[in-house]
Formats: C-alpha cells, structure tokens, sequence
C-alpha cells in the first residue's frame, strides 16, 4: 500500500500562530533583556568618573539603542498578538510597522555614513522579507505565499550561514578546545539562527492560513472535555514553557503515560525512562515523532484523516524550541474531544449530598467469604 505524502493542509493555523507568536514573543524579550543587562552591567563596573559622549554612550551601549530596542519590542508584541489571536489584520498591522521600522533605520545609517554595506545589506533582506509576507497575506494567493516560504527560508538561511563564517574567523586565533568552543557559540548567536527559524516560521504560518482547508475540531469543546486528564488548556500549557526545563520533563512523563492509554499499538514506554533519555543528544526529535505517529493512528481510528504528524512535530521541534510539545498537546486535546474514551482521573472517593464522601470500593467487612467457617449462636 502506497504511504500517503506528508500534508500541512490539517495544520490548523490557530495553533500554528500560538507557537509563531509565543516564540516570537519570547526571543525578543528575551534579547531586549539582556541587552538591559548588560547596559546596566557596564554601569555598575564604570568609576564614578565616567563620562558620557553626545548620544550617552558607555563602553559601546547607548541609550539610542536601548530606545530602539524597546520600539523594536512593541512592534514584535503587536505581530505576536495577532498571531497568537489568529488574527489577520492585527498580523498585517505588525509586518507593516516591521516595515517602515526597519527603511527609517536604514535610511538613518545612510545619512550618517554608518554600516553602509553590511547594515543596509542586512536591513535590505529583512525588508524583502517583510514585504513578501505582507504581499501574501494581503493578496491571500496561495502561489505567491508558497513562493513566500521558499524566498524568505532560503534567504534567511544564507544570511545567517553567511553571518556565521563571518564570525568564525575568531577560531583561527583559539587556543585549546575551550577557546574552540567558546568561539562556535558566539558566532552561532552572531548568526542570528534562532530569529531566522521564527521569521521562516512566520512566512510558514501564512501560507497555512491561506491554505488551511479542515475544520478546528477545538471548536467541539465541552465540559466534559476538561474532566479528562488527558486534556491541558492549551494557553496555560504554552505559558507554562517560561519554565521550559522544568515543565517540558514533566510534561513528557505525563505524556508518556497519557500515550500509553491513548494507543492501541501495544507498546508500553517508560515515563522515568524517557524523561532521563531527553538528555541524550537528538532523542527528543524521536520522541516526538514516535508519540505523534502514535496519536495519529489513534485519531484516524476515531474517524479523523491525520497523515504525517511525526514530521509536522519535528518540524516544529526544529524551528522552535517547544513547538512540538505545543502541537502534540493540542492533538492530545483533539482527541480528549472526539474520543468517547473515558480518560478520567481516578479517585478513591466519590462525593455524595446525602452520604458525604463514600468511598469507591466496597467497605462492607460483614459480608461472609467462601473460606470463613461462620459458627451459629
């Protein structure tokens, strides 16, 4: 029997600008953050005699760069809630802004005479970029946001490889493994590697909302969808990853086992032992992509035509740091919705009105067993 192609058609964008927003999101405070770090770390280790120039710099930070920084940051909050709303024209309003943001810096270095070659070439691709995407999204084509995908993941991609030799040439002067090391970590966050994948991930979201041919399943939702343990509030589960360490292992145990009873393959996984295995280089890849493939078959058994769902949760395990375990716990959620699969939590004890709490199993010690000689008064 012929494997069906991998298809992103059931990809729902809902979830797919969830994990584009929260990650975008997330990296760029992250980087405002720590250029504030470092701003006031220069501070504290100047003499009380430093002096400031005329744009107030110290040691190379300026107070230019941390306004930018936080403009920078507003812009990105603006695309980031549209994506994680899902909603187009909040989404238009950010690119555009993105837009304009980076011609008036470019525009700026050309009047000063600064970085007239590698600033005005970077700012030049990320306008491109943004301009693409805005031209997909408005134009709602599904070739050109296709085309969009392509141009800008290659585009980023180079620069980044491009950025990442530039940086590297530091390694010719290293010293012993530590300097080796230390000179590949600088130049992969020279590169900008991490700001390509959420810009390629962006292009990717858009051609999904203009593609997008299924129906959210999550619309179905009940009550009695939330009594099943199975399910975690998707938006609760995304926050809890400012924890990412912490709740992606415990996350990944309690997966394991909801798996466990979810499949029907007649495999069993160790929820310790693959808890300690996502240490080891890579297997997180091959957890994601063995669990999803399980969840589809699943599914499909439920009615629902799912193919491809170990890749998709690569995927998106590469261009982010969480975005599979966002996926994978929103078709987890799926499934606690169409399922008539019980699912529940268990519990010694019911409550009742008239009884208070009464347990669960029998409690009756007079009842005469099979082996009790009972003696008659």
């Amino acid at each position: 029997m012929k494997e069906k192609r991998v298809s992103f058609r059931n990809l729902s964008p809902r979830i797919l600008g969830l994990i584009t927003g929260f990650s975008m999101i997330m990296y760029y405070v992250g980087q405002t953050g720590s250029l504030f770090l470092d701003y006031a770390k220069e501070q504290i280790e100047q003499d009380s005699m430093y002096s400031f120039d005329s744009v107030g710099m110290i040691t190379g930070l300026t107070a230019y760069d941390l306004i930018t920084a936080v403009i920078s940051c507003l812009i990105v909050a603006v695309r980031g809630s549209g994506l994680i709303k899902n909603h187009p024209k909040i989404i238009i309003a950010g690119l555009s802004l993105s837009a304009l943001e980076v011609l008036f810096y470019t525009v700026i270095d050309l009047l000063n005479g600064e970085g007239i070659y590698i600033s005005a070439m970077l700012n030049g691709i990320t306008l491109v970029t943004y301009l693409l995407m805005l031209a997909s999204i408005v134009t709602f084509k599904e070739t050109l946001a296709k085309a969009t995908v392509l141009i800008v993941a290659v585009i980023k991609l180079l620069s980044s490889a491009v950025m990442f030799l530039f940086s590297a040439r530091v390694l010719y002067s290293a010293e012993g493994i530590a300097d080796i090391i230390g000179g590949l970590a600088l130049s992969y966050n020279n590169a900008g590697l991490a700001s390509a994948f959420i810009t390629i991930l962006l292009s990717f979201y858009i051609y999904v909302l203009i593609t997008y041919e299924g129906r959210d399943i999550q619309e179905d939702f009940t009550d009695e969808t939330e009594e099943k343990y199975a399910y975690i509030n998707i938006y609760k589960h995304t926050f809890l990853f400012v924890f990412e360490l912490i709740w992606s292992l415990i996350w990944v145990h309690r997966t394991t086992k909801v798996m466990n009873e979810i499949s029907r393959d007649g495999k069993i996984y160790s929820p310790a032992k693959e808890v300690l295995k996502q240490f080891i280089p890579f297997y997180p890849f091959y957890w994601s992509y063995t669990q999803a493939k399980r969840l589809e078959g699943a599914l499909n058994k439920c009615g629902v035509e799912e193919n491809g769902m170990g890749t998709v949760a690569v995927v998106m395990n590469i261009l982010t740091a969480f975005g599979g375990e966002i996926y994978l716990q929103d078709k987890i959620n799926e499934y606690c919705i169409i399922s008539d699969k019980k699912l529940r939590k268990k519990s010694k004890y019911v409550y009742d009105e008239n009884e208070g709490i009464v347990p669960e199993y029998p409690v009756d010690t007079t009842e005469q067993k099979p082996t009790e000689i009972v003696i008659d008064e």
